[in-house]
C-alpha cells in the first residue's frame, strides 16, 4: 500500500473475525498517515466484521441495493451432546433478555424458566463483554469521523433492525 496516498478498499463480504478486521483497518490508517482518505466501497454488501471494516472508512460509497449489515460475530460452542455448534453473540444475549424478562413477569411459567436454565453465566457474561467491545471499536472508528457514534453503534447490534 502507498504511503500518505488515497486508498480504495472494494469490500464484499459475509463477515469474518472482528480482531482481524480491526486490525486491517489499523494497518491502513498507519500508512494513510494524516493526508490519505480510505473510501471503502460496497459494491453489494458487508456484514458483521465486513461492517465494522466499513466504518473505518472515510467515506463509504455504496449503489441503491447495497447493505450493511449488523454487527453479530459468532462463537463455537459446545452443545449438550458435545458438538460445536457456531453462536451469535447479540442472538444469545438477546434470546437470554427475552427468557429472563418472561420468568421475571410470571415466575411460575416452567417453559420460561426451564429456557433461562439453559444459558451458561460464563458465556453470558463473556459474550457481554465481547458485545460491549464491539460497540467500543465501531464507535472509535465513528468518532473519527464525527458521526453519531452511540446511536449508529446501538442500531448496528439492535437484531431488530
Amino acid at each position: 500500500m502507498p504511503v500518505a496516498k488515497n486508498i480504495d478498499l472494494l469490500l464484499h463480504t459475509g463477515g469474518g473475525d472482528v480482531d482481524t478486521a480491526q486490525k486491517l483497518i489499523e494497518m491502513v490508517h498507519a500508512r494513510l498517515g494524516k493526508t490519505g482518505r480510505l473510501r471503502v466501497i460496497v459494491p453489494d454488501f458487508a456484514k458483521s466484521a465486513g461492517t465494522l471494516m466499513a466504518l473505518g472508512g472515510d467515506e463509504i460509497v455504496m449503489s441503491d441495493s447495497s447493505e450493511l449489515g449488523m454487527i453479530d460475530p459468532q462463537f463455537k460452542l459446545k452443545d449438550e451432546r458435545g458438538n460445536e455448534i457456531w453462536t451469535l453473540v447479540v442472538g444469545y444475549l438477546e434470546a437470554y433478555r427475552e427468557h429472563a424478562d418472561a420468568v421475571r413477569q410470571n415466575p411460575d411459567d416452567p417453559v420460561a424458566a426451564a429456557m433461562l436454565s439453559q444459558f451458561d453465566p460464563v458465556v453470558l457474561r463473556k459474550f457481554q463483554g465481547y458485545r460491549d467491545r464491539i460497540r467500543d471499536i465501531a464507535m472509535r472508528m465513528l468518532n473519527r469521523q464525527g458521526a453519531a457514534s452511540t446511536r449508529i453503534s446501538e442500531a448496528l447490534l439492535d437484531l431488530q433492525r
